[in-house]
């Protein structure tokens, strides 16, 4: 697992900033004080009405679909190049626009520049950041759960993202997916950005979780759409049928994870709260769970189980109708 700040997810995230548009879960800048960030507000604040931010504003207004965002700007290098490592989507032309309006922010506002003038900081928040989550053994616990893996894990450090967590995949050729979560800082140490293990490892098992469910959900999607799109439902931002099963399905596995290190108990008075914001199912479909972990013979993949809790959510759900 490659835990890094990228400077794509910084030139991103001012594009965000000073347009005002943002990938739906990534939101607005930390409300954490630090000088980085001041130094950020200060240098790209002036370029908001600048030739490649009404561009990007524009494009966004046109409609372009924020939820790629992450996934598009990852199919370039890294600035001042910014060209172009594979092609993200499926539309060239977007694709094409979006690299475009990145690059041209890229040298009107000096980004390379900048981003270079703060290695330093980006270097020990780094190396703070190994220290709190890379032997936790995030990867490991992840697999095993899901009986399968990704060909990369990559955590993305970025100082000014929102306390919390999101990500997105990039499929390849084979088929395979390299899977990218976004954190963003806890506390604020030593004047840095603080990305601490026991907020963040569970929000890894999380973000990395959508890499191995939201593909399963795709695979079901026809069947599921008919099964669950009768149901109104919402929780914490989340809304529609498709989120809300991703995210039941992740939020019960990330539990039993937890479970594991911090006993039943614990884990049950969280997901009360759960409960209280939304996801009204969620002590039922965590128990359900057990059967798949005590059968591995059975359902030695994730995958092979899919159907069964998919099943027991619908279940849970119509007793509430």
């Amino acid at each position: 697992m490659k835990l890094t700040a990228d400077s794509r997810m910084e030139l991103l995230t001012a594009l965000e900033f000073l347009s005002g548009f943002t990938n739906p879960g990534f939101a607005s800048l930390t409300k954490l004080e630090f000088e980085y960030k001041t130094d950020f507000v200060d240098h790209f604040s002036p370029y908001r009405n600048g030739p490649a931010m009404r561009r990007y504003t524009r494009m966004c207004s046109g409609g372009f679909p924020l939820n790629i965002s992450g996934t598009m700007m990852f199919g370039l290098s890294e600035p001042p190049e910014l060209g172009a490592l594979r092609q993200p989507i499926e539309n060239k032309e977007l694709f094409e626009e979006f690299a475009g309006v990145a690059k041209e922010f890229s040298e009107e506002t000096d980004f390379a520049a900048f981003f270079e003038a703060h290695e330093r900081t980006f270097a020990a928040v780094e190396k703070a950041a190994r220290a709190e989550i890379k032997d936790r053994d995030v990867v490991q616990q992840v697999e095993e759960y899901y009986g399968a893996r990704l060909d990369s894990y990559t955590v993305l450090l970025t100082p000014l993202f929102r306390q919390g967590g999101n990500g997105f995949r990039i499929t390849q050729k084979d088929g395979g997916y390299d899977g990218y979560a976004i954190i963003g800082p806890t506390d604020v140490n030593d004047s840095l950005p603080y990305f601490g293990a026991q907020e963040q490892v569970p929000t890894l098992w999380h973000e990395f979780g959508h890499h191995f469910v939201e593909p399963l959900s795709e695979r079901y999607a026809g069947e599921l759409e008919r099964r669950f799109s009768r149901f109104r439902f919402s929780a914490w931002g989340y809304a529609g049928w498709w989120n809300m099963i991703n995210e039941y399905i992740i939020r019960a596995v990330s539990s039993r994870i937890y479970m594991r290190r911090n006993g039943d108990e614990r884990v049950l008075r969280w997901m009360k709260d759960e409960e209280k914001g939304g996801f009204t199912c969620m002590t039922g479909l965590y128990r359900s769970l057990e059967a798949y972990e005590s059968d591995r013979e059975k359902y030695p993949m994730f995958a092979d189980f899919y159907p069964e809790v998919t099943k027991k959510l619908e279940e849970l759900l119509s007793k509430q109708q």
